[in-house]
């Protein structure tokens, strides 16, 4: 005698079932990429799924962008949960929807785990035994964020013990804009070792030294105000300078130029 099975207890498993479960956990992975990035602050890479401010890769809602990818999904996975016939409208169960927002919560740590590990770029220049390299990520960003590179000089051959006087270095960060004008200019202080006292200088092979510089878009005229430079794109010339006037040393380093645009 066959024993028929209680209905409560038979699991169906619909394409509208399934297609509403990648819905509710691509929504929620989108809210804690989401919710990351303004909490800590960081880029936003992955414009074609989500990001701070106005984008060029998606729709504004306010104070973020939905990436035109988000959009297509939620449209094709917002169809596909709508039940064909009305005898398949049913609503998920609990445990369906926790494990949704689980995988959504896990999908969205992956997405901000990927937005704080940019890709990292490298121009550099060598002269005199030494090496200057620049390191830097995405170079689209919203007016606003920082366009931050690293300056790393690194002697690689170059000896001297001198006096400090006429001795000095200094990396430098200069924008200019699309018509090759000036914009903007930072500039920090290369520090040497002083072994012998402050008024000797001396560079070994081996050394390096670092600084980052970044802008955010903004400049602050010698009058006090400040103002948002116009969206567009702009060109890093980045150079190191080490200047000593006792041994005639000279040397001038500069990486290729660096096209930034903001938005």
């Amino acid at each position: 005698m066959r024993r028929r099975m209680k209905s409560g207890s038979q699991v169906r498993i619909t394409s509208s079932g399934v297609a509403f479960f990648l819905l509710l956990a691509y929504v929620v992975s989108l809210l804690v990429y989401l919710a990351v990035l303004a909490h800590s602050r960081l880029p936003s890479p992955i414009s074609l799924v989500a990001s701070l401010g106005p984008s060029p890769y998606g729709v504004s809602l306010g104070p973020v962008s939905l990436g035109y990818l988000s959009i297509v999904l939620v449209a094709l996975l917002g169809v596909a949960s709508w039940p064909r016939k009305l005898r398949d409208r049913h609503l998920p169960s609990r445990s369906v929807a926790a494990s949704a927002v689980l995988v959504g919560m896990l999908i969205g740590s992956v997405f901000s785990i990927a937005s704080s590990v940019p890709v990292v770029h490298t121009a550099q220049d060598s002269e005199q035994g030494f090496t200057l390299a620049v390191d830097y990520g995405a170079t689209t960003v919203s007016l606003g964020q920082n366009f931050t590179a690293q300056y790393v000089l690194t002697d690689n051959s170059y000896s001297l013990t001198t006096p400090s006087y006429f001795f000095g270095g200094q990396f430098s960060m200069v924008f200019n804009n699309s018509a090759g004008k000036q914009v903007v200019a930072f500039r920090s202080h290369i520090d040497f070792s002083t072994p012998n006292g402050p008024q000797y200088v001396q560079l070994q092979p081996g050394e390096v030294w670092r600084a980052t510089l970044g802008w955010n878009g903004t400049v602050y005229p010698s009058n006090g105000t400040s103002y948002a430079v116009p969206p567009g794109s702009y060109k890093l010339i980045s150079y190191a300078v080490i200047q000593d006037g006792n041994a005639s040393l000279y040397v001038f380093l500069h990486p290729s130029d660096i096209s930034v645009t903001f938005t």
